[in-house]
């Protein structure tokens, strides 16, 4: 209730601002998709169970706009109905307000809000793994940010954000509420045409009040773009972190690097992206985890109404060596996805597809009790297990043009 109040009153005062121009134009772009699937092993567990059935998925986004602001609402709902195996039924809801504002030809502000009310189904796939059990999830994200434009090529930005995860409590549950708060600067600059390179300096406070956890985390990062031409571009990044913790058995330090890669081709027919990326992120486990993820993105173009694509994804998730939770993961996950798909028109998608799944982790769980002397005794236990997942799918995707109305 406390986070459904904190949106509704960001709407509010959102939707309460003074006019920002005297000419404004109200848009609006809604679209649904409707999925159905079978899958051998939706929870990516060691013991498969097949369970067939859909997904449909509504989403509006729309607001207001002018030469020098925007207002956006999106709206969107997921309902998932299966047959065949049970606890797999659920809704996934998620609004949010984005907003930014020209104060003049330098200056801008922006502020941006959503609430998501989803499970660990949805939420743990790319993180912790722990997605069997369909632990219910709500989340809530402010940021304000405001930037300036030194000059034609340079701009400087901050910004602030705030951040509320709240899992439902249940006895077989692992995951663990927080609470984060974080501020940053970026420095960036245009070089020619074809190179941007920016510096940035962010510092984040992690807050797991359940198991009595803070943690304290500070990044340098630099990094850059560069567009050989119009149909090869590069990036890159590269940083430094130092993470303090600080829980009922001490203060911990670590260190590690940042890094990031990537590049993309397009040839007449086709578009091909391969990216990497080595970050720290917040997690329910009680503390932050050192992701590594490979992403491959492939788009053909058979002809003017047949594609062919394929995803494919590894990612690397272990608990940095100073988490204070109860319970740490190394994971390793694996995803590839091919597809097929027949464009009817601008507004009308036919997509068909497998998807093939695995992770291996392992998971090691500490527990504090009293000896008869009264003395804590810390114990600890680990498990290792793997699972895979095979997965057919077709969905439709209708996605309406942008409606807007006539300035007023």
């Amino acid at each position: 209730m406390l986070l459904r109040r904190k949106v509704c009153l960001i709407f509010l005062g959102l939707l309460s601002l003074p006019a920002m121009t005297m000419a404004r134009e109200l848009y609006l772009k809604p679209s649904v998709q409707v999925r159905p699937s079978i899958d051998d092993n939706s929870q990516l567990i060691e013991k498969k169970e097949t369970a067939s059935g859909y997904q449909a998925t509504f989403l509006g986004v729309g607001g207001v706009r002018s030469a020098v602001s925007n207002i956006a609402l999106t709206a969107s709902a997921d309902v998932y109905r299966y047959w065949g195996q049970q606890g797999l039924d659920r809704e996934n809801y998620n609004v949010g307000v984005h907003a930014d504002h020209n104060l003049s030809d330098r200056h801008k502000v922006g502020l941006g809000a959503d609430y998501t009310s989803d499970t660990s189904l949805n939420s743990e796939t790319s993180s912790t793994g722990l997605l069997i059990g369909k632990i219910a999830r709500q989340r809530f994200n402010i940021a304000p940010s405001w930037s300036y434009l030194l000059s034609e090529t340079k701009i400087v930005k901050t910004g602030y954000g705030h951040e509320e995860v709240d899992y439902a409590k249940t006895i077989n549950s692992a995951l663990i509420s927080y609470k984060t708060d974080s501020v940053l600067l970026n420095y960036s600059d245009t070089w020619g045409k074809a190179t941007r390179y920016n510096v940035g300096v962010n510092a984040m406070r992690y807050d797991a009040a359940d198991i009595q956890t803070k943690t304290d985390n500070v990044s340098l990062t630099g990094g850059a773009e560069h567009a050989y031409s119009e149909t090869l571009s590069f990036n890159g990044m590269a940083g430094v972190r130092k993470t303090n913790t600080t829980t009922t058995q001490g203060t911990r330090n670590s260190y590690g690097p940042l890094l990031g890669a990537g590049v993309t081709k397009k040839f007449e027919r086709a578009d091909v992206g391969i990216d990497y990326t080595k970050s720290i992120s917040p997690s329910g486990i009680g503390g932050f985890l050192d992701i590594d993820t490979v992403n491959v993105n492939v788009n053909y173009r058979v002809t003017e109404h047949l594609k062919v694509m394929l995803l494919g994804s590894r990612i690397s998730s272990t608990t940095t060596n100073n988490t204070g939770g109860s319970a740490t993961f190394d994971r390793q996950y694996y995803s590839i996805e091919p597809k097929v798909a027949w464009v009817f028109n601008k507004q009308l998608d036919l997509v068909g597809g497998y998807r093939y799944r695995t992770q291996y982790y392992t998971s090691t769980s500490t527990s504090t009790s009293k000896n008869n002397s009264g003395d804590n005794v810390i114990s600890t236990t680990s498990s290792d297990s793997s699972a895979a997942s095979n997965s057919v799918f077709v969905y439709l995707d209708y996605h309406l043009d942008e409606l807007t109305t006539n300035r007023f």
